[in-house]
């Protein structure tokens, strides 16, 4: 082989079969690996129902691997906005319900966890009541969800009594950043 002795070629070539098995059950043994991340991976995507009634909700899938997970949430047909982000490197989704009843408007801010211990468990909810209507003056929340776990409350007055494009509807505009604090979070609000 190498002008060696026979001894000598035969161990190099035995060797140098070893190297590339080992070589290649590394390669496969990596892609394993990035598979199984990649099961781990959980993927927040909506759809809207196609019937749009008061009580019918959207849809909300979590796809995990080969596995998708559907839900029913929200309201007309909508499922809630809704907002992936990463807390402690831990991850979560943030939603935004809203509903009119009898001219009350809610809005209500949920977390849920996608991680492995508790899975699609709301871990942090809270509700927030828009105050009544006065002289055709509202007081108006509006919660805008952004990444890394941040909200902005948006708080305004609106007057009904201007038509929805004229200037000065909105007035009196204050908004306010809040970072979510998952240390105040529970395994699952309802235990």
């Amino acid at each position: 082989m190498l002008g060696l002795n026979k001894e000598t070629n035969q161990h190099l070539f035995s060797s140098l079969k070893l190297f590339f098995i080992i070589i290649s059950f590394s390669c496969s043994n990596s892609h394993n690996i990035e598979t199984n991340k990649s099961k781990n991976v959980v993927t927040v995507t909506s759809e809207n129902n196609t019937i749009d009634c008061h009580m019918c909700p959207g849809y909300v899938f979590f796809e995990k691997g080969n596995n998708i997970d559907t839900m029913e949430l929200g309201t007309y047909g909508y499922p809630p906005k809704f907002k992936q982000f990463k807390a402690n490197d831990r991850d979560y989704v943030a939603f935004v319900f809203s509903y009119v009843d009898m001219g009350d408007y809610d809005m209500r801010l949920s977390i849920m966890s996608l991680n492995k211990d508790n899975y699609q468990a709301f871990v942090w909810d809270t509700l927030f009541k828009e105050q009544p209507i006065v002289d055709d003056i509202g007081k108006v929340i509006g919660i805008e969800l952004c990444d890394s776990g941040t909200v902005i409350f948006h708080n305004y007055s609106e007057n009904y009594s201007i038509s929805r494009n004229k200037s000065g509807r909105c007035f009196d505009t204050l908004s306010d950043l809040y970072m979510i604090n998952p240390t105040l979070f529970k395994r699952n609000i309802f235990d």
